[in-house]
């Protein structure tokens, strides 16, 4: 698995046009996508922004859209298990 982060304001939408949302929770929502041949899961918190404190808070600010990337889907399904996001609505 490879993670990236990045900040709020990361263009999911242009990057990743056809993902699936796992599931949504206060703050943000959890994205499937699949591009290139590698699977992803993509942790989107942005919605915090409003309540950080640019120049206080900049380094949650900056890592408020995560990626994951995986190998393969049973990879990518495994980590989902692990973290118990199947189980969310």
């Amino acid at each position: 698995m490879r993670i990236e982060k990045h900040p709020y304001n990361y263009p999911i939408e242009k990057n990743f046009p056809l993902r699936q949302r796992l599931v949504g929770f206060e703050g943000g929502s959890i994205w499937l996508a699949e591009k290139d041949g590698r699977y992803y899961i993509i942790t989107d918190e942005g919605t915090m922004a409003d309540f950080l404190m640019p120049g206080e808070d900049d380094d949650l600010i900056n890592e408020l859209v995560v990626i994951y990337e995986f190998d393969s889907e049973p990879d990518r399904q495994r980590y989902i298990q692990e973290q118990g996001w199947n189980n969310r609505g």
